[in-house]
């Protein structure tokens, strides 16, 4: 199936919470998918659904570095939510970090290899990011940023680093100063959608069933997913 990898350029948009949704609206489709936490920084999600710290992306990785069969990565994976398995990082920067260093590129291909939709977040986007390896191993590039001149100048820099077999989308935070046709314009890359501040407003999980479902944040959250999961 396909491999996303989701990030940012600056701030804390909402990457994590985007590919959340994403994950959770692949395995209501019905389509078997897996969220890989995978940003530099440290993991959130553990703390967020209340998850052991065990397995976690650390030991993917151990087990990455010597032999990592493609049907193994689910043994590392937790139930986040309703049937939504997910990798969670450690919560520590610099065992995320060193993690990521050694063994990237080997869970970028068993991810490539394994028949699940994937969704990776791999938080800040640098050049020297330690999350290189599965941002190069994936399908599709998600940049997941603010519709502002910094932001846009930042990822006009970025996109040499980009793989040139991925396919590029952007989903941006909120829709000021800047127009989605004014960002893809400047940028020249597809522009998937808009959602209100995701990651001031988003609840833990984007999918519950309350009446944030009928909000204006939730509906374009479940447009964003959509449109994503459905592009080619």
């Amino acid at each position: 199936m396909t491999t996303t990898a989701l990030l940012s350029v600056h701030g804390a948009p909402g990457a994590t919470s985007l590919a959340l949704g994403l994950a959770a609206r692949s395995c209501a489709g019905g389509r078997p998918s897996l969220l890989l936490e995978a940003d530099p920084a440290g993991g959130v999600l553990a703390a967020r659904f209340d998850l052991e710290l065990s397995p976690v992306l650390t030991d993917l990785a151990a087990a990455a570095r010597r032999t990592l069969e493609h049907d193994e990565v689910l043994r590392f994976s937790q139930s986040a939510g309703p049937g939504i398995p997910v990798v969670v990082a450690h919560p520590s920067a610099e065992q995320t970090s060193a993690a990521l260093r050694t063994s990237a590129t080997a869970i970028g291909a068993a991810l490539r290899a394994i028949d699940l939709n994937v969704f990776v977040d791999c938080g800040r986007w640098q050049p020297d990011s330690p999350a290189m390896g599965l941002v190069h191993a994936a399908q599709r590039i998600v940049v997941v940023m603010r519709p502002t001149l910094e932001q846009v100048v930042q990822v006009l820099h970025l996109s040499d680093w980009f793989p040139d077999n991925a396919r590029i989308g952007v989903v941006l935070v909120d829709d000021e100063p800047y127009t989605q046709r004014q960002v893809g314009e400047a940028l020249s890359l597809d522009v998937v959608g808009v959602v209100a501040r995701l990651a001031e407003r988003a609840a833990s999980d984007p999918f519950a069933r309350s009446e944030e479902h009928t909000s204006e944040l939730q509906s374009r959250l479940h447009l964003v997913c959509r449109l994503l999961l459905e592009k080619k």
